[in-house]
């Protein structure tokens, strides 16, 4: 998926019916790269804000805002739907992008315990939004384009041919 992201783009353009009704994206990219999660929010403030109870009460997770656009959360957020990428501070990138995403990233290459504890908080983020009542809104086209170009992405997105404004 993230060399061109083809499962989340094929979903959102074959069910854009329904995106008014998906109240957040739960995207799991690298949870398991190290042992200090990280829940970064790409979208509506407020659900930065509603998901730090969570974060308190699970311990030792941080909650960020920003954007990024080279994972599956990507054309969720491009049409206005918040999402919450579920990582990890940890990463090792010593040979560049190292083994994440390559035919080496077997389950050989996966920690049990971040593993398990990575599949418990994304379990606990899922019941946690799940219980309440929607926190944000879909966004809307013109907002998610400033968000984009708030964040300094345009030129980027512009060169992949990913800017759709």
């Amino acid at each position: 998926e993230e060399m061109g992201l083809i499962g989340s783009r094929a979903f959102v353009e074959a069910h854009a019916d329904l995106l008014d009704r998906i109240a957040l994206v739960l995207n799991l990219d690298v949870p398991c790269a190290g042992r200090t999660p990280v829940l970064g929010v790409q979208g509506d403030p407020a659900v930065r804000e509603a998901a730090a109870p969570l974060a308190e009460a699970w311990g030792g997770v941080s909650v960020r805002q920003g954007l990024s656009f080279a994972s599956d959360h990507f054309p969720f957020v491009l049409r206005g739907v918040t999402a919450i990428n579920a990582g990890s501070e940890e990463s090792d990138l010593r040979y560049g992008r190292g083994l994440t995403h390559t035919r080496a990233d077997t389950l050989a290459c996966v920690d049990p315990l971040a593993l398990r504890e990575a599949a418990s908080l994304a379990a606990a983020t899922l019941a946690f939004f799940a219980t309440r009542p929607r926190v944000a809104p879909r966004m809307s086209p013109a907002r998610v384009r400033t968000m984009y170009e708030a964040a300094g992405l345009e030129p980027a997105l512009r060169a992949q041919g990913l800017w759709p404004w």
